[in-house]
């Protein structure tokens, strides 16, 4: 039969080896994830302004054939800004829901650390 994976004793709470490391493993693929997300988006954002300060010194001269080209490239910024902006939104959201389960967690270990002790003072008093 398996070990449990999660074990509470006089110590507190106890992870198997193999839970622990997939908890921590996960963590950190969600922190390089997100790391990604976010420089990724912020290169394509630099890159479409530089595009777009190259294309506004090429109208300041006069050249109207690009103009076509500028109003796509305003769109396609408008759109990389916005997504940013929704990336940012979901890391902060993240970022709640992530110190929401810290915090259940550590009610959770409280609760599991009183029933440890509840269950050794039954234990001394039969």
């Amino acid at each position: 039969m398996n070990a449990p994976r999660i074990q509470s004793d006089e110590r507190g709470v106890t992870l198997n080896k193999s839970l622990a490391w997939t908890v921590v493993v996960g963590l950190l693929m969600a922190g390089v994830w997100m790391g990604t997300v976010t420089s990724s988006t912020s290169a394509a954002v630099q890159n479409l302004k530089e595009a777009l300060a190259d294309q506004n010194s090429d109208n300041l001269r006069g050249d109207s054939a690009n103009r076509g080209e500028r109003r796509e490239l305003d769109g396609r910024l408008r759109v990389m800004e916005t997504l940013r902006a929704t990336d940012t939104s979901e890391l902060i959201s993240l970022r709640r829901e992530m110190s929401s389960l810290s915090e259940d967690i550590k009610q959770l270990n409280k609760s599991l650390q009183q029933v440890s002790v509840t269950l050794n003072n039954n234990r001394e008093v039969r």
